[in-house]
């Protein structure tokens, strides 16, 4: 439940936002055609993933997330070491 209201919650506080603080802002037509035509998609993409979480959990069993496991390479620190050597001149 936690993601679909988070992502409805954050479409409202991104329109609530442009509409009370930015567009008051903003002098020209053009500059809050500009915000809405880069807000719109945002948005658009945000209500439906919100819908598709908050009808998921209808569907979708419960599981818990699985413990992270430790690996022998990860407990000296050895992965890390290899992940940060430099091999762009090589």
């Amino acid at each position: 439940m936690n993601l679909g209201a988070g992502e409805l919650t954050a479409t409202a506080t991104v329109a609530v936002v442009a509409a009370a603080v930015a567009m008051p802002r903003l002098e020209d037509r053009q500059d809050s055609v500009a915000l809405w035509a880069a807000l719109v998609p945002v948005l658009t993409v945000l209500v439906p993933a919100g819908a598709y979480w908050l009808l998921a959990r209808n569907w979708a069993e419960p599981i818990s997330m699985p413990r992270p496991r430790e690996y022998p390479a990860d407990s000296d620190g050895l992965a890390l070491d290899i992940g940060l050597v430099d091999t762009a001149d090589t």
